[in-house]
This record gives structure tokens, C-alpha cells and sequence, in this order.
């Protein structure tokens, strides 16, 4: 098991090995270019020989030029080094980024291919990053009802990078290697890299948020049918004392239809002598956060004379 202090030593390692590696590389081209120089002051301006020019009788002028130059290469040896360590660093923390997100996190190119694929998106999709990286995108995973419009969007964000999906969170369906299908949301953004546009996708499984809405919608379909069903007259009124639901049994006690209850308030059916105790004991309810309450009253109705 490699622990954080572990990880930062080796970094540092690697970074030193970059050092080690490219001073020396420098060192070498500006040793080529001491060798090169003479070579040509010898045989093309014809000032001695090419061992005279390389290091017995070298001008002065020759001699500064050259170790100008072998400096410099050391320095861009040196720079080198740190940028290309800086760069794995970037790509490093990247990948860990990636491989920590609990979504799935894909890439493509602009021919449409899958160059980037996440250990979420594995454990999602069903496919491994080799079996992944390299395929269509959308032909791996859309079902195939999605495919004539992928393809026409994707034929215009390769050109401008833009597309009805990019910068947006949409919800579909995404497909399993199983070849069973489950809903996602999909975040999409673009980006240009060496001239081509390519997309990153954030996918998240929504599958149990779906069933918790169904869940949801069914039971209030439930609490409906018993609310309307009951034969014991049943409302409901909001923070402000409003009358939200009411339901037949209710309105048949109370001589007053649906309509007419959703714009008054539960004051307006109570008989004037009881609204104080009921106005307080509802109050009460409110400030202790209490769900229900009960309390006995006398009610006002209408009756429909025929």
C-alpha cells in the first residue's frame, strides 16, 4: 500500500530524473553545435584545420559565440525538464481526478471515438477502458432509436463545436454492454485541442432518482384515490390557513363545491364565536411544527334548497 508521502517522494524522484536526463541532453546539442561550427569554419571560410578550429586556435568571437550557445542549450535542457515535469503533474492530478469521480467522465475525438474513459464509466457501462477507448461513442452506447440525431448533431459540432446538448444537463437513456437500457443525465462541454473540437461528458446513473419519482407519483396517486374515496370529510390547508384540498364527503357536508373552497380559508367555514380558539390552536400547530391538530367547532354551511 503506497501512502501520500510515498506518492510525493516519487514525484520528486522523477523530477530529478527529468533534471538528470535533459541537462545533459543539452549539454550534447550545444557540444554538436561546438563541433558543427568548427567543421564549417574549416571547411567552408577555410581559417586552419578542423581541429585547430575545434579547440586549439579558436578566435575569440568563435570561442564566446560557442559557449553562448552551450549554455543556452543547458538552460533550454534545464526549462525543459521543468515544464515537461509540470505537465505530468497536470496530467497526473488529472487522471487521479478522474478515476475518483463517482461519475462516469468520457472523451471524444472529433471522429466521434471514445479517447478518454474513467473508472466510473467502466463500472457503468459495462465496458472496460480497453474495450472502450477507441469505439464510436455513440454507437456503443445510444440505444439505436438515438442514432440519426446523434449523428446529425455530431456532424455540426465537429465543425463549430457547438450542438443543442453542448453546455446543457439533458436526461436519456444510456446502454449497457448487457444491452439493457437505464436513464442518464448528461452534462456536455466542448473543447478545441490541436484544431479539432472534442466533447467531454459528465454521465450520471439516475436510475434510483427515477424509481423514487415513480414511487413518489404512485403514492400520491394512492393518497388520492383513499383522500376522494373516505367517507369521513377530510381537508387540507396550507401555512397561510388556506384550504388546499377538500374532499366530496367535505364538500357535501359543508354544501359547498371544490371551486368555492380553494379560494377561502379554513376561518371562512368556521362559526364566528369558535374562529379565535381555532386561529390560536392552528398558530400553536405552525410554531411547534406539528403536522395536525384537533379541536371541536362549529362549522358554517350552505344548503341547497330545490
Amino acid at each position: 500500500m503506497h501512502t501520500q508521502e510515498d506518492h510525493g517522494t516519487n514525484k520528486q524522484r522523477r523530477h530529478i530524473l527529468d533534471r538528470l536526463t535533459a541537462i545533459p541532453l543539452g549539454i550534447l546539442l550545444g557540444v554538436l553545435f561546438w563541433v558543427l561550427d568548427a567543421a564549417v569554419d574549416s571547411l567552408v571560410f577555410d581559417k586552419g584545420s578542423f581541429l585547430e578550429q575545434l579547440y586549439i586556435h579558436v578566435a575569440p568571437h568563435d570561442l564566446l559565440m560557442r559557449t553562448v550557445v552551450l549554455a543556452m542549450f543547458i538552460v533550454l535542457g534545464s526549462l525543459w525538464a521543468t515544464l515537461s515535469a509540470r505537465n505530468r503533474r497536470t496530467r497526473e492530478e488529472l487522471q487521479i481526478m478522474t478515476r475518483a469521480a463517482l461519475d462516469a467522465i468520457i472523451v471524444i475525438g472529433g471522429r466521434g471515438t471514445i479517447t478518454s474513459w474513467n473508472a466510473a464509466a467502466a463500472s457503468m457501462f459495462g465496458y472496460s477502458a480497453e474495450e472502450a477507448i477507441g469505439e464510436n461513442l455513440h454507437q456503443l452506447l445510444a440505444p439505436p432509436r438515438y442514432q440519426l440525431a446523434f449523428r446529425e448533431g455530431f456532424a455540426r459540432f465537429q465543425k463549430s463545436g457547438r450542438g443543442d446538448a453542448i453546455d446543457q444537463t439533458i436526461e436519456l437513456a444510456g446502454l449497457r454492454k448487457s444491452g439493457e437500457e437505464f436513464p442518464i443525465s448528461l452534462s456536455l462541454s466542448a473543447m478545441r485541442i490541436t484544431g479539432e473540437w472534442r466533447a467531454v461528458g459528465i454521465v450520471r446513473d439516475i436510475t434510483n432518482r427515477k424509481q423514487a419519482e415513480e414511487d413518489l407519483r404512485e403514492s400520491e396517486k394512492q393518497f388520492r384515490t383513499l383522500f376522494e374515496a373516505s367517507p369521513l370529510p377530510i381537508n387540507m390547508a396550507d401555512s397561510g390557513g388556506r384550504l388546499a384540498l377538500a374532499n366530496i364527503a367535505f364538500q357535501e357536508l359543508l354544501g359547498y363545491s371544490a371551486t368555492e373552497l380553494s379560494g377561502m380559508t379554513f376561518l371562512d367555514i368556521i362559526h364566528p364565536e369558535d374562529k379565535k380558539a381555532d386561529s390560536v390552536a392552528f398558530q400553536s400547530a405552525l410554531a411547534e411544527h406539528h403536522s395536525e391538530y384537533r379541536i371541536q367547532q362549529r362549522c358554517r354551511f350552505t344548503l341547497a334548497l330545490q
